[in-house]
């Protein structure tokens, strides 16, 4: 190979670049937005859920559970219903996603001793909210029997004749503490965007050579396979790296996500990242020749499996065996293991030598086989 022959080509798409707004706006405003849009819309937890209250007892226990509810956090008022039928309104126009439901005798009962129960309707539409909100609520109303209790043996004075352990929890949640979900999602977030970018970018540049006919020029000029796909790609690694280094400084600034581990290693994982992507979308610009069927397949190819097989938003572990077998050819996966070691457990390649041995496999296997294809078009 020879570098002025390379160093030409990348200076060319550079130039191109640079004239070409769409371009700028996809290389760095698209990933920006994205990160927004993503960082502030997808939570795995839940904050001041609207919760109305059909109280038919009206005592100082209802009220008192009530209270406890609205001061946890996870729930918020959205105002007091009379019947089912204003709930399952509430719920119909996403104006209440949980109801609590209180018995005509629900204070009498208590006052008594007596079991008693309160309902708890949750608007199931969503899955992931309405489990995490049954779990906030049944713990909510498991400490108020408990105060119930200890109240009741505090009014008669009983005192047991002997002393006994007291078993209590003490949970820690390692390299997660608060349990934001934004920590979780930040690092998937830079493998959606990166594998997009990489491939979606590389293809467009490919076979937009195709679409103006200039593709057939580099055929006849002296560059080599080796030359043409070097002197391609290096422009957009490189593009891509930059916006990897904007999307963790938003991240930091607009999240406060920071990095526990090396950025050093953080930076080596995304080449090797960015090069299995743009590998990618030179194979996809060997299969098509319009800019339109380009873009369809390079966001089929990166878009999905970053989301869905990654363990991005789904665990991999819950997979079936064929889906999970179906994983492993997915650089995403390895990517976001890194990252979530590197942002949230601080740990080094003494751990993660493995995501970079895969990594490296498959690049270099997506590579070889594009610059074969090549080889036999600009022969």
């Amino acid at each position: 190979m020879r570098r002025q022959r390379i160093l030409a080509l990348v200076k060319k798409e550079f130039i191109t670049v640079r004239r070409d707004f769409s371009f700028a706006l996809n290389i760095f405003i698209l990933p920006l937005i994205m990160l927004v849009i993503y960082g502030y819309g997808i939570r795995f937890d839940i904050q001041y859920l609207p919760t109305v209250v059909w109280d038919l007892s009206q005592t100082p226990q209802s009220r008192d559970l009530v209270e406890k509810f609205f001061a946890s956090g996870y729930f918020r008022a959205a105002g007091m219903v009379d019947g089912y039928g204003q709930i399952e309104e509430r719920f119909d126009k996403g104006k209440a996603k949980l109801a609590l439901v209180f018995p005509t005798e629900f204070g009498s009962r208590l006052a008594r001793g007596e079991k008693t129960a309160v309902q708890i309707l949750v608007d199931g539409s969503d899955n992931n909210t309405a489990t995490l909100a049954v779990g906030y609520a049944s713990g909510i109303v498991r400490g108020y029997q408990a105060d119930l209790v200890v109240g009741k043996l505090v009014q008669k004075g009983i005192r047991l004749p002997f002393e006994t352990p007291v078993l209590t929890e003490e949970s820690r949640m390692w390299y997660n503490p608060e349990l934001k979900s934004v920590n979780f999602i930040v690092p998937g977030i830079i493998v959606v965007i990166m594998s997009m970018m990489g491939t979606v970018m590389t293809a467009m540049a490919i076979v937009g050579e195709k679409e103006r006919g200039t593709f057939e020029q580099v055929a006849a000029s002296p560059l080599s396979g080796m030359e043409f796909l070097v002197g391609k790609i290096a422009p957009y690694i490189l593009l891509a790296l930059v916006d990897m280094i904007l999307i963790v400084a938003a991240g930091y600034l607009l999240f406060q996500v920071p990095i526990k581990g090396s950025f050093a290693l953080l930076f080596l994982f995304a080449l090797l990242f960015v090069s299995v992507t743009t590998g990618l979308g030179l194979w996809v610009s060997s299969v098509s020749d319009s800019l339109q069927g380009a873009m369809t397949l390079a966001f089929l190819v990166t878009l999905l499996p970053s989301i869905l097989l990654s363990g991005f938003i789904f665990p991999i572990e819950n997979f079936p065996a064929a889906l999970k077998a179906l994983t492993y050819l997915n650089p995403g996966r390895y990517f976001i293991e890194a990252l979530r070691g590197i942002y949230l457990k601080g740990v080094g390649i003494s751990v993660l030598w493995p995501q970079a041995a895969f990594l490296s496999l498959l690049g270099a296997s997506l590579l070889g086989l594009t610059l074969l294809r090549f080889k036999k078009r600009l022969a």
